[in-house]
């Protein structure tokens, strides 16, 4: 494939629209919107029917048939300007040919030039004008791209999918397409598509604008791999160095060098070490969610033993695509942002079953090398109409097959929303007692690496609502949400052991200025009993408070709401602290509590379910600093689970 570039061009991509389309992709373990290859491009229907040959002749053109303007013979021998010339004549020659057929005049007259003659005869026969553009246009992009005018061909592709409607279509090759070159509709089709994503791809002037190329090239490259295999357009080389340029990209998009749309195109990624070899995968975001599998050599350096979920900065609010530093580990990685200068031995898209079985693989292995006596690694994926829970066992081999090690549970979707609506799990489901089991244990929600990109997956809708419903369920269990890091499971063990401690363990932010009018009585009363309890109130937003409690209080909107955590992150006010977020009629999402935990440094965010009334985080936080004293020597754990409980209120920790 030629590599010629341009000095400028303008990528043609709205990211926009093919996120929100990838959003109404069906989300869950059973295909994770991944689709296997067609088969049908490795099939050549034969022909053997001569009447079929015969229909075959009359209704397409081939390399020899097709009607040229010009001294070009066949379409092999013909130049870009033989081809645009080609079509501008055919609207001429079939505004003659309509009027001579109306008027009953001879359709081939003496004065017509050879290439008018052809295209009529073949009218005449039965080809349709529709078919002659089609195949003129495909070989016209093929030349122009050949050319170098990368920019021109996609501008020229894209213009003829909308004049013609076209659309990418599964298609299966004939005999006569891939002996005889008589192309059908759905090919030359597919050829202006192929155009359209490969004029984009190599004419890019940037690695974000190919990147991002290439993923609108992958949504529909199972469709274009019929024509690739013909050879007249690309060759299948060329449709190998491009998955190659996608896997290479996406390490760069994941460690944040391409910026911040590129690594949105990325809907989840995963390291897989078996022995001395690191495997990467790599889900792509789209139309079709494509799972590519990367085998590493060197150059790159082994990934933290966890980082699956490290949280990162959010450009303009905890719902946009995360900005990345360059080099650093992204989230949900498994460590491919560390990978970006490795050199890639091979890479290649997986079916739909082998992305499915790679993915069960890394996370079985994940909650087998993490779990302990003290943290119990929980999974749900959605699976079809049920959800599956997998724990690892107590005790379990972390040395040989995950799956092995692995207890797999099924609730039903009504089993699902009991269980999220009141907290209530059947006394004779077969968790109940595996859970006993697991003691002392607190049960850590994994956040695997599909809960990275979007605040409100699939994936993170089903794992809070177990989650928040098993602790409504298990009132005297430590339900957590985890950001998994090699510090998760000894931040798991000192917030398990951390006590309440006196006032001066203690310091309170509140937004005033974030409430309604109406409600300034609850404000004074929610102050009056901070300074009532000795409890220090903090001004501004820098503060010191590390090893504290921050209890967080505000009634910001989503969009404010996000903008004061980022102020007081910022500032230092969440380092290592333990927060208490009390938040006022907005729902806190994963992400703020991501960015807590993770980005600003907090051991811990303490977040309510749902949209919590002014009235209950008043009553919340007087019930708390009434009660400080005297519960000093409690678990700071158990002693927020009982005041929630109290309020009719359900909350977890999240831990990064």
């Amino acid at each position: 494939m030629q590599r010629e570039r341009l000095a400028l061009i303008a990528i043609a991509v709205s990211v926009a629209a093919m996120f929100s389309a990838a959003a109404a992709c069906a989300q869950g373990l059973q295909d994770f919107g991944l689709v296997g290859l067609s088969p049908l491009w490795k099939q050549i229907r034969d022909i053997k029917d001569k009447a079929e040959v015969k229909r075959i002749e009359n209704t397409r053109v081939c390399n020899i048939s097709v009607p040229l303007a010009g001294s070009a013979n066949e379409a092999a021998d013909a130049s870009e300007s033989d081809w645009k010339a080609t079509l501008a004549s055919y609207d001429e020659w079939e505004a003659d040919y309509q009027t001579r057929s109306l008027f009953r005049q001879p359709l081939v007259q003496a004065g017509d030039e050879k290439g008018k003659q052809k295209y009529i005869r073949q009218r005449k026969a039965g080809t349709s004008q529709r078919t002659m553009q089609l195949f003129a246009y495909a070989f016209y992009l093929r030349a122009m791209y050949r050319n170098g005018k990368y920019a021109e061909t996609a501008s020229a592709a894209e213009s003829a999918i909308q004049k013609f409607h076209l659309s990418p279509s599964f298609h299966q090759l004939d005999l006569a397409e891939t002996s005889g070159t008589y192309l059908t509709d759905e090919t030359n089709a597919n050829a202006i598509f192929l155009y359209a994503r490969l004029g984009r791809i190599t004419g890019a002037s940037t690695d974000a604008d190919k990147f991002l190329s290439i993923v609108r090239y992958l949504d529909i490259r199972d469709e274009l791999l019929s024509t690739i295999k013909l050879g007249f357009f690309i060759g299948e080389d060329d449709d190998n160095d491009i998955l190659e340029s996608a896997a290479g990209l996406a390490t760069a998009a994941m460690s944040g060098a391409l910026g911040v749309l590129p690594r949105a195109a990325i809907k989840a990624s995963w390291i897989q070490r078996d022995g001395g070899q690191a495997q990467g995968f790599v889900v792509f975001r789209g139309k079709r969610s494509n799972t590519f599998q990367i085998s590493f050599g060197g150059g790159g350096e082994p990934p933290p033993p966890a980082n699956d979920n490290k949280s990162a900065a959010s450009p303009n609010g905890p719902e946009r695509p995360m900005l990345l530093a360059p080099g650093r580990n992204s989230p949900a990685s498994g460590g491919l942002g560390s990978y970006a200068n490795a050199d890639i031995l091979s890479a290649g898209i997986l079916a739909a079953s082998e992305a499915k079985a790679a993915y069960r693989r890394f996370v079985d292995s994940r909650l087998v090398e993490y779990s302990s006596s003290e943290m119990a690694l929980f999974d749900i994926q959605k699976d079809g109409d049920s959800y599956s829970i997998s724990f690892a066992k107590p005790g379990g081999d972390k040395t040989g097959d995950p799956a092995a090690a692995m207890q797999r549970f099924t609730l039903q979707s009504a089993e699902m929303k009991a269980l999220g609506g009141t907290g209530t799990l059947p006394a004779d489901h077969p968790m109940s007692p595996f859970i006993d089991q697991l003691k002392e244990a607190a049960l850590v929600e994994y956040s695997n690496p599909f809960m990275s990109a979007d605040n409100d997956n699939e994936f993170r809708a089903s794992a809070d609502q177990f989650s928040f419903g098993l602790q409504r369920a298990l009132p005297k269990k430590q339900v957590y949400r985890d950001s998994l890091s090699d510090q998760t499971k000894s931040i798991v063990s000192n917030l398990g052991a951390h006590l309440v401690g006196d006032a001066n363990d203690y310091v309170a932010i509140i937004a005033d200025t974030s409430f309604k009018v109406t409600d300034y009585k609850i404000v004074q009363n929610i102050r009056s009993s901070l300074i009532q309890a000795g409890i220090p109130i903090q001004k501004g937003v820098q503060g010191d408070n590390k090893e504290k409690n921050v209890i967080l209080i505000t009634a910001h909107s989503d969009e404010e709401f996000a903008k004061f955590v980022d102020a007081l992150g910022g500032a230092g006010s969440f380092k290592n602290s333990y927060v208490i977020v009390n938040s006022c009629e907005t729902p806190v999402t994963r992400r703020i509590a991501e960015k807590i935990t993770g980005q600003y440094g907090a051991k811990a965010a303490f977040v309510y379910e749902g949209t919590i009334p002014a009235e209950n985080v008043s009553q919340m936080i007087e019930s708390m600093a009434k009660t400080v004293k005297e519960k000093s020597k409690q678990k700071l754990v158990d002693f927020l689970r009982g005041l929630t409980a109290a309020q009719g209120l359900t909350g977890i920790w999240s831990v990064s």
